[in-house]
């Protein structure tokens, strides 16, 4: 799958443990969602929580996201579960997170900064900037509530 010089570089490495790369680059991807708990207050069937994420959830398989009403109805978000860790950030560098200002420097296509939004609640500021043209119509569809303008 990868060219053996690809293989012999990370070998070479000394802080990376090879094999365990190499093993996890040949498996398939955990599958993971955000539920957005002002749309829906359910679960995703036969699913395991994300330590980190009070809403995140892996699945134990990867449905088909554009068939689903829920996905539309912005009931639950697809991301990485990797990106839900922000949570946990909040959670340990800032006790009361609750009216923080952010700025969210490269916002598209949405996952974190819908996060963000979640976890600062009303009284927060959430400044989500996208500075490439074509992915900021995609960032301004999945904001909430946003006031949005367009780049210059």
């Amino acid at each position: 799958m990868f060219p053996e010089r690809f293989i012999d570089r990370i070998r070479q490495q000394r802080y990376i443990d090879s094999d365990s790369l190499l093993k996890a680059l040949h498996t398939e991807s955990p599958v993971s969602v955000r539920v957005n708990r002002s749309k829906w207050t359910g679960s995703p069937l036969r699913s395991i929580p994300v330590q980190w994420c009070s809403n995140g959830f892996y699945l134990g398989k990867r449905p088909k996201f554009t068939l689903d009403p829920l996905l539309h109805a912005g009931c639950y978000y697809p991301q990485e579960a990797s990106g839900m860790f922000l949570e946990e950030v909040l959670k340990q560098a800032i006790q009361d997170h609750d009216g923080i200002k952010v700025l969210d420097l490269c916002g598209a296509p949405g996952g974190k900064a819908t996060h963000l939004s979640s976890l600062i609640g009303e009284k927060g500021m959430l400044v989500a900037n996208e500075v490439i043209r074509s992915r900021v119509n995609i960032l301004s569809e999945i904001l909430p509530n946003g006031d949005f303008r367009m780049p210059l």
